[in-house]
């Protein structure tokens, strides 16, 4: 992608199209996310590229304590390092040789999946599917909760729930980025996991099937 845009005194050279949604493992890429030093620098960035001067500019605004432009650069390279930002591509200053970097976020939005892999296997997990398990029980008389298949039907449900984002937000429709974009961290969450849900539902009317299956 090579995407120009000009005004009266430079020219902005795009060569990088964030993600709409990236899907976060990882907990030390997750502290990054919800850090008070870098998360001012991703709100900057979900106007679009920036250079460093204007993240700077931003960055003030937001956190309410100057930070100088060396500074920023670390925290720009650990970010990048994180692949939570990228280069976007560069600025051409009118009428001068040298040029600027822009940056750019990786993706529109981010999601934050924080429970392990195996959460539901685990002690905890058990204990929250117990806890699940006892809420769903009058809705199902006569029959009593495995707690083994719950667990593996949620732990199925969930997986296949992100795998259903990545397909239903795979759309590069001009609004649907730009309400994502402009979503705070708690409102994307539930966006986020009731889209997937209801997207499962509609896709696999057998999931309701398959959780009838863990009562016996």
């Amino acid at each position: 992608m090579n995407e120009e845009e000009t005004s009266a005194k430079f020219t902005d050279i795009i060569e990088f199209k964030p993600e709409l949604i990236q899907v976060i493992h990882d907990t030390e890429t997750s502290k990054l996310i919800i850090d008070d030093l870098y998360l001012p620098i991703l709100k900057a960035l979900r106007k679009g590229p920036m250079t460093v001067k204007e993240i700077e500019k931003e960055y003030n605004k937001i956190a309410n304590y100057p930070k100088s432009d060396k500074t920023l650069y670390r925290y720009l390279k650990t970010l990048q390092d994180a692949n939570l930002v990228k280069t976007a591509g560069q600025r051409v200053i009118l009428g001068k040789t040298a040029t600027e970097k822009l940056f750019s976020r990786t993706a529109y939005a981010f999601h934050l999946v924080n429970e392990q892999i195996d959460f539901w296997q685990t002690s905890d997990g058990i204990k929250l599917t117990k806890t699940l398990g006892t809420i769903l029980q009058p809705l199902i008389p006569n029959k009593k909760v495995n707690i083994e298949k719950l667990g593996q039907f949620i732990e199925k449900l969930s997986s296949e729930r992100i795998n259903m984002l990545e397909q239903m937000f795979s759309s590069s429709d001009p609004s649907l980025i730009e309400g994502i974009s402009n979503y705070n961290w708690q409102r994307f969450t539930l966006f986020y996991n009731l889209g997937g849900l209801f997207g499962l539902l509609l896709t696999d009317p057998n999931k309701v099937t398959d959780l009838t299956k863990c009562f016996e």
